[in-house]
């Protein structure tokens, strides 16, 4: 069976790469054989010495490529037509799958996903850690949501032939494509972006403009609680806006929403869009959402994990993860709002959030007063500073949930020379998790490893990983 591309806009396309002005083909009409999967999802073949990695593929299916990059080592193409089919490809289900490049899996069924997952750990940990012994890596655990699981979207809206769109910039380009619709966001996401869009025209509230220096709406952030349904919407502004007339129209229409705020932020470009001049237009400063037997009080720029249900899992299965009878003292290093604690808090004798942001440390401290919570200390810290203020201090366990960077040399220098007797490391990045790892086992030992299905469809992989203190240290 051959697999054509189409360019049909109704259906739904095995290219993900439409060429782009931006997109110069180096080589046409390439045939290969894909062997295996990349890191970030994409399929890896073999040819004259060098590795080709090609998008929207998967291990043995014969496809036909065009040659978009050659470096010396390797060469990044486009998919122009799939050959032989893999028996584990399907249809994706999203209208925009061969624009957008954020679920880069969606072409594979679900069960194999999590295949590619476990061993996208696999080899990462093979990699960097000497002697690792792969019997440790447990199954991975599915989402129990496949689509409409993330509860918060930061989308760049602009302004194109007259009307105000939300979509997505190209990996490593200024090239903005515009879509309509996201089948992982939560559904209310979906329906508020069109709205609000179509509301920002009427009131001529624009979207920036492609090059950003006209217009006032450069992003608009939604979160949506799982639970309780509580709603938040955030605009960044690139210049000060009145823009009270969107925010009583949205009050009106959509009583769950909860809390509209605003920011004015000249670089919005950058990651991180929140800054002091956060102003609350309407509603409360918080959203309420639910984890376990908690409650949190998330803020706008709160960080709060995306897939609410498989969080929950996530976080029992630390709990479990190591036999706590009531008696540890724990601590909780990049705490954020602090979930680890507060499901540990059952569990063990003390635990201590160490967290430098200071919304997180806010709303931990709301959650640890509603819920009458005693054996729970925050220490607003950046983590090696927090660490050293309690180092003399004895302790059972200390777990890890590091940004995608991972450890820093300094952090685990500082636990080898604390020499802890149990490490539970929580990692949304296998290399990370390895390189840290490798520097661990100068002390440690993997006990166990258990990947977990955060994003369904995309490449991304969360794990728990739990080590023990060597016998003879």
């Amino acid at each position: 069976m051959c697999i054509k591309l189409v360019r049909d806009s109704k259906k739904p396309r095995y290219n993900d790469n439409k060429k782009q002005p931006f997109t110069k083909e180096i080589e046409t009409d390439v045939k290969i054989s894909i062997t295996n999967i990349g890191i970030n999802g994409e399929g890896i073949a073999y040819a004259n010495k060098k590795t080709i990695f090609c998008p929207r593929t998967l291990p043995k299916e014969e496809v036909v490529v065009s040659i978009v990059k050659e470096e010396q080592k390797y060469k990044n193409a486009i998919l122009k037509e799939v050959i032989t089919p893999s028996p584990e490809r399907v249809l994706p289900l999203c209208k925009h799958y061969d624009i957008c490049a954020g679920c880069s899996l969606m072409h594979a069924k679900y069960d194999y996903t999590l295949k590619i997952k476990n061993e996208i750990l696999r080899e990462s940990l093979f990699k960097y850690v000497k002697n690792f012994n792969s019997s440790v890596i447990a199954p991975v655990v599915p989402s129990p949501l496949v689509y409409h699981y993330r509860n918060k979207a930061n989308v760049p809206v602009r302004f194109i032939n007259g009307k105000s769109r939300f979509g997505l910039f190209n990996v490593g380009t200024n090239h903005f494509k515009t879509l309509d619709y996201c089948l992982v966001q939560d559904d209310v996401i979906n329906t508020l972006l069109s709205d609000i869009l179509l509301k920002m025209d009427e009131l001529k509230i624009p979207a920036v403009d492609i090059k950003g220096k006209n217009g006032f709406v450069a992003n608009i952030i939604i979160r949506v609680a799982y639970y309780s349904r509580d709603t938040q919407v955030s605009f960044i502004l690139a210049v000060p806006k009145d823009i009270t007339p969107l925010v009583d129209y949205l009050s009106k229409k959509y009583p769950y929403i909860r809390s509209i705020s605003s920011v004015v932020n000249p670089k919005f470009d950058t990651p991180h869009v929140f800054n002091d001049t956060i102003k609350l237009l309407y509603g409360d400063k918080t959203i309420t959402e639910k984890l376990g037997d908690y409650s949190y009080r998330l803020t706008p720029e709160s960080f709060f994990q995306l897939n609410t249900p498989q969080a929950s899992k996530m976080y029992e299965l630390v709990v479990s993860s190591y036999p706590f009878n009531g008696t540890e003292v724990v601590i909780d290093a990049y705490a954020g709002v602090a979930p680890i604690s507060f499901y540990l808090s059952k569990h063990v004798k003390q635990v201590y959030a160490i967290e430098l942001e200071n919304s997180s440390i806010n709303s931990a401290k709301k959650t640890i007063l509603t819920n009458n919570i005693k054996n729970i200390r925050l220490i607003n810290k950046e983590f090696l500073a927090g660490f050293k203020e309690i180092f003399n201090m004895d302790f059972d366990v200390i777990v890890f949930d590091p940004p995608r960077t991972g450890l820093t040399e300094s952090v685990v220098e500082l636990v080898l020379k604390k020499k802890i007797p149990a490490i539970i490391y929580i990692s949304c990045s296998p290399s990370t998790l390895a390189k840290d790892i490798q520097l661990l086992q100068a002390s440690y030992k993997i006990v166990k490893i258990t990947p977990l299905d955060m994003f369904p469809y995309t490449s991304h992989i969360e794990s728990i990983t739990v080590l023990k203190l060597k016998d003879n240290i």
